[in-house]
C-alpha cells in the first residue's frame, strides 16, 4: 500500500496513522509519501517508491 498525501493538508494527515495500523495489521506493507499536487512525482520519491516496490518483491520471492 503506497500512500501519498499533499504536503500541509493537515486533515487528512489525521487518518494517516489509523490507515497505517489497518494495513500493518493484515501484514499489508506501507509507504507513506508526502508530496506536491504535480503531474509528476520528484526524484526522491521516485527512488523511495521503487526501493519499497523492490522490497515488497524481494519478501514474496522468500515466502
Amino acid at each position: 500500500m503506497i500512500i501519498h498525501e499533499q504536503k500541509f493538508c493537515e486533515p487528512e494527515l489525521f487518518d494517516v496513522a489509523a490507515i497505517r495500523k489497518t494495513f500493518s495489521d493484515r501484514g499489508v506493507p506501507v509507504l507513506f509519501v508526502e508530496g506536491e499536487l504535480e503531474s509528476s512525482l520528484a526524484g526522491q520519491t521516485v527512488t523511495r517508491v521503487e526501493a519499497f516496490v523492490e522490497t515488497v518483491l524481494a519478501k514474496r520471492s522468500v515466502a
